[in-house]
């Protein structure tokens, strides 16, 4: 037991270090939060903003939302470029104007001329700067929030700098020398993608997968502008490339599936109504069937996998989708009423002559089998009223 005004001698001193710990990272829903405390957003926006985070700039880990390197690197640039247009307070009274504009309570066209001079101006300014000075900001602002490599020694040459460079498919790291000595030959460092996780080499250029049994030749993985492909060089006349599927991760791609996805168009069967063949294949934007020239997009199906009855119905689906109806006569014009399918959904056709017709679009509530020609007749009539008012 201690005594009143005892004497105290130490006896050990036990150091001890604390590190602060980073906030945690947002979930979606924290996100919004954040979003609504800071006057950034409306609810009708909020969908719109998580989902082009997600398509781009970050990943789902555990529900956080985690920044790739596109999303560091572009968080980067605005900072340091569009310091003013990124700023909360700005976005915010942004927002407060915009509802203003709304109620009418605030002139748009003045609100629009003000943020084009600004941004104008923004933008005027930084033309002006080289893609070397931007890449100098971007590598200091790495270096002192000691992201990434900061500004290491090459591995290789041992001679230049691993940075952060850009190129259209990314950022990634690569060293100082690289273009110097593609000649010479001294430093041979292979760029790496900045989203590589520790002791992890996701490629860049490109990596060998494999030999390919038949042709004796690499295949290799490369990446092009609408992401990673398959290429083998059949002999020294051809080369034969094939797109590797967007929702196919990378860790499951091995030399077994890039063989058969090269093998590709393959046939799949006969399609009973034409006698013709049904072919799968995968072009830039996913994997698809052939048949009769007409191109019908897999969504979910695997283009390996598909047997001839499942590409049978997605075929049939695909034509009555995409059917053109014919309505009937217009009893005034003499003229033929179709219905067809657009780019951005049904309408109705109306032939003027021979090389031209007028289309209006056919009302969301009503089905290409609920049709009929009197009520195309209203519709049409409708459209054309409601253009002479406009007028």
């Amino acid at each position: 037991n201690f005594i009143k005004d005892q004497h105290l001698s130490m006896v050990k001193e036990l150091p001890k270090q604390n590190f602060t710990k980073a906030p945690n990272r947002y979930s979606e829903a924290g996100l919004i939060k954040k979003l609504e405390e800071l006057g950034i957003g409306r609810p009708s926006t909020y969908p719109d903003i998580i989902t082009k985070l997600k398509q781009k700039y970050v990943e789902v880990k555990n529900k956080s939302l985690i920044p790739n390197s596109k999303g560091r690197i572009l968080s980067k640039f605005l900072k340091n470029f569009f310091e003013y247009f990124v700023e909360f307070e700005f976005t915010a009274q942004l927002e407060e104007q915009l509802d203003k504009v709304t109620t009418d309570n605030a002139n748009w066209k003045n609100l629009l001329r003000d943020f084009v001079e600004k941004l104008n101006y923004t933008i005027s300014d930084l033309e002006k700067i080289s893609i070397t000075e931007v890449i100098n900001v971007i590598n200091k602002e790495i270096e002192e929030s000691k992201e990434f490599i900061a500004n290491s020694q090459c591995p290789k040459c041992k001679k230049g700098k691993l940075i952060v460079n850009f190129s259209m498919n990314g950022p990634f790291i690569g060293c100082t020398e690289h273009k110097k000595a593609k000649n010479s030959g001294e430093c041979d460092y292979k760029p790496k993608s900045l989203d590589a996780e520790e002791g992890e080499e996701k490629f860049l250029d490109e990596r060998v997968l494999g030999k390919h049994p038949k042709f004796n030749s690499d295949i290799k993985i490369k990446k092009g502008r609408y992401g990673p492909y398959f290429e083998l060089e059949i002999n020294s006349e051809k080369t034969k490339r094939v797109a590797i599927p967007k929702n196919k991760s990378m860790d499951e791609v091995d030399i077994s599936y890039a063989i058969a996805m090269l093998e590709l168009p393959r046939e799949i069967g006969i399609y009973p109504d034409s006698g013709k063949k049904i072919f799968g294949s995968i072009g830039p934007y996913g994997p698809y069937l052939k048949h009769d020239n007409k191109f019908i997009s897999l969504k979910e199906d695997n283009v390996l996998e598909v047997n001839n009855n499942r590409a049978i119905d997605l075929i049939k689906n695909w034509e009555k989708e995409n059917k053109t109806y014919k309505i009937g006569i217009d009893p005034k014009s003499k003229k033929m009423i179709s219905l067809k399918k657009g780019r951005y959904g049904r309408f109705i056709e109306i032939e003027i002559n021979a090389k031209s017709s007028n289309r209006f679009t056919l009302p969301k509530d009503i089905s290409p089998d609920e049709l009929t020609l009197e009520k195309a007749i209203e519709i049409i009539n409708g459209k054309k009223k409601n253009k002479k008012k406009k007028v």
